[in-house]
C-alpha cells in the first residue's frame, strides 16, 4: 500500500534464476487508499539497491550523498 513496495521473487540472471524483489509504485492509504501498481516484475537482489537508488532520485527527488572518504 505504500509509495515503495517489495515483493519477493525470482529472476534470472546470467542464466541462472536468483532470489529477486518485484517493485511495486504508488500505493497510498490516504482518504482515498490505492494499491502500488507493478513497476518491475523481477530486480535481482544484486542489483536491487542501484534500482532503489535510482527510483528515489528520478522519481521523489531524493539526492544522492557523497561517498565517505
Amino acid at each position: 500500500m505504500g509509495q515503495i513496495g517489495l515483493l519477493g521473487a525470482k529472476a534470472r540472471k546470467d542464466g541462472q534464476m536468483v532470489e529477486a524483489a518485484k517493485i511495486f509504485l504508488g500505493g497510498s492509504m490516504a482518504a482515498e487508499p490505492k494499491l502500488a501498481e507493478l513497476h518491475h516484475k523481477g530486480v535481482p537482489l544484486s542489483d536491487l539497491a542501484d534500482v532503489l537508488e535510482e527510483l528515489l532520485v528520478e522519481r521523489f527527488g531524493a539526492r544522492r550523498r557523497a561517498a565517505p572518504a
